[in-house]
C-alpha cells in the first residue's frame, strides 16, 4: 500500500470522525446533513470568515486564505469564485485551522492549484482537499446517497461540491477502500460522474458499507 493510500486512509477517518461527533451533537445524521451547522461549529472555536474580491490577476488565482495573528483567526474566501468553489475552498481553510495552525501566529494561502488534488507531497494541502470535501459530504451520508444511486449531477446540487470533487473523491475511495488501481478507479469514477451509472454508483454504496461498518466506529450511528 502506497504512502498516499495510507494517509489518505488515515486522515479521512480522522476527519470523518471529527464530523461524526459534531453531527451527533447538532442530531443530524446521513439524512439530514447541513454543512451549515457544521461550519458554525468550526467558526465557534474562534475563526472569524470573510469574503473577499480579491483584484487584478489575483481574483483568478488565489482560492482563500487563513491567517491567525495576536488579534483573530481569519479566512478570507474569493467571493469571484463559483459558489462551489467557494464551497471547498471555506471547508479546506477550516481543515487547516482544525489540524495545521498550532498555537501562535501562521497562514494558509490557497490557489486553484492547491485545490485540484494533485500535489500529494503537500501533505497539509492534501490533507486539507480530503477535509473540505469531507465537511460538504461525510462518508456516511456519501454512502446513503450512492446506495439510492443518486447522480453526481443532484448531489453537486444539494451539497454544494462540485462535480470535479466528487469524481476525485469517487476516485479516491475506490483506490484507498475498495482496493482497485488508480487508473481503474479514474475510468470507474468518471463514468458514474459523466453518465446516470445507477447501477455503478448504488453497487460502490453497497459495497463501502459492508467495508465502514467494521472499520467507521461511528457509521452505525450515523446511518438510516
Amino acid at each position: 500500500m502506497s504512502e498516499a493510500v495510507d494517509e489518505y486512509l488515515h486522515f479521512s477517518q480522522l476527519i470523518n470522525s471529527e464530523l461524526a461527533l459534531m453531527m451527533l451533537d447538532s442530531e443530524m445524521n446521513s439524512e439530514n446533513y447541513n454543512r451549515q451547522v457544521v461550519w458554525t461549529q468550526i467558526l465557534q472555536q474562534g475563526v472569524q470568515i470573510r469574503g473577499y474580491r480579491f483584484p487584478g490577476k489575483s481574483r483568478g488565482v488565489i482560492s482563500g486564505m487563513i491567517v491567525k495573528d495576536e488579534l483573530e483567526t481569519t479566512l478570507t474566501y474569493n467571493m469571484s469564485m463559483p459558489i462551489n468553489h467557494q464551497n471547498f475552498t471555506i471547508s479546506h481553510e477550516m481543515t487547516h485551522f482544525l489540524h495545521h495552525m498550532k498555537s501562535g501566529t501562521g497562514m494558509f494561502s490557497d490557489t486553484k492549484d492547491c485545490l485540484e488534488y494533485s500535489p500529494v507531497e503537500m501533505i497539509q494541502e492534501f490533507q486539507a482537499n480530503i477535509g473540505a470535501s469531507a465537511i460538504l459530504i461525510p462518508d456516511a451520508v456519501l454512502i446513503a446517497e450512492l446506495k439510492k444511486g443518486t447522480a453526481p449531477v443532484h448531489l453537486s446540487k444539494r451539497y454544494g461540491i462540485s462535480e470535479a470533487a466528487l469524481y476525485m473523491r469517487l476516485a479516491q475511495t475506490m483506490h484507498t477502500h475498495i482496493g482497485s488501481s488508480w487508473d481503474l478507479s479514474r475510468k470507474s469514477a468518471s463514468r458514474m460522474v459523466n453518465t446516470n451509472a445507477t447501477g455503478s454508483l448504488r453497487t460502490l454504496g453497497h459495497n463501502w458499507e459492508k467495508i465502514a461498518m467494521y472499520t467507521d466506529p461511528f457509521y452505525e450511528l450515523l446511518a438510516i
